[in-house]
């Protein structure tokens, strides 16, 4: 079965949230689309895993666990990027202020940004952009000085799922 990010994301809100482990190390958030399938619901730091990802899921025998995140069916995201910026502020609030604008920034990019505003955050973008000129971009227009960006893609041998973006 293939999903259609556009309806996906048009009835986000309306879909149930289960907590799911990524890894053995890594536990997060996930939309149920179906009993054995969900959509990641926020950026893990798994390698293989990017927000939205549609994802079968293996429900544990002990109910008293959290289900995992298996095969990845369908992708939305294909690079990440970290992110370290300089804390050019001091100021209560001055730098919270400027973390936000770059986050609104990445997002109207079609990115997502997850991170703290202690000068680090993870990056996620599609394909088809140079996410390291973008995030410079954004930052730029925020006011936050990037010290270090890394990019990194997907494995280009990995076949993108149909209906990905």
């Amino acid at each position: 079965m293939s999903y259609n990010y556009t309806t996906l994301l048009d009835q986000w809100e309306d879909l149930p949230t289960v907590k799911v482990r990524y890894t053995d190390d890594e536990t997060g958030w996930a939309k149920q689309l179906a009993p054995d399938c969900v959509c990641i619901a926020n950026l893990p730091w798994a390698d293989d895993l990017f927000l939205y990802d549609i994802c079968t899921l293996d429900r544990p025998t002990d109910p008293e666990e959290w289900p995992q995140v298996g095969e990845v069916l369908q992708q939305y995201y294909r690079q990440r990027a970290l992110v370290r910026c300089e804390d050019a502020e001091t100021q209560a609030g001055a730098l919270l202020a400027h973390y936000r604008a770059f986050c609104a920034e990445m997002r109207a990019r079609d990115c997502a940004v997850e991170g703290s505003v202690s000068g680090a955050a993870q990056v996620q973008g599609p394909g088809d952009c140079d996410l390291a000129a973008q995030v410079q971009a954004a930052a730029q227009v925020a006011g936050l000085t990037v010290t270090r960006v890394e990019v990194t893609a997907r494995d280009e041998d990995d076949d993108e799922p149909p209906g990905a973006s």
